[in-house]
């Protein structure tokens, strides 16, 4: 029984050494592969992104100057808002003006 615990050690204790030194690695983390440029972003994928955050009833879809998308959307209780989705990805509201309530 000690024979078979001491040979499971020594063949278990290179794997051990190799996962800490992985873990020590300094090496950059490659960049994710499914990250997609706002500017590249289409209609579709803006607007998927938008609902995916809870906004619904989402206006017309604009693309601003600076490459990111803007629209009206409800964000429950009767609140209709502006909701921008910026360049890097980032998601805002504002309240929309009375005018643009329905």
């Amino acid at each position: 029984m000690i024979r078979i615990v001491a040979l499971l050690v020594l063949l278990l204790l290179p794997g051990v050494a190799l996962a800490q030194g992985a873990a020590t690695d300094t090496a950059v983390p490659a960049p994710r592969r499914d990250a997609m440029p706002m500017e590249r972003l289409s209609r579709a994928q803006a607007r998927q992104m938008i609902a995916d955050r809870g906004y619904f009833e989402l206006g017309d879809l604009t693309r601003g100057k600076d490459g990111g998308w803007r629209c009206t959307a409800s964000a429950g209780a009767g609140r209709r808002v502006i909701v921008t989705l910026d360049k890097n990805g980032n998601i805002r509201e504002i309240e929309a003006p009375e005018t643009s309530r329905q």
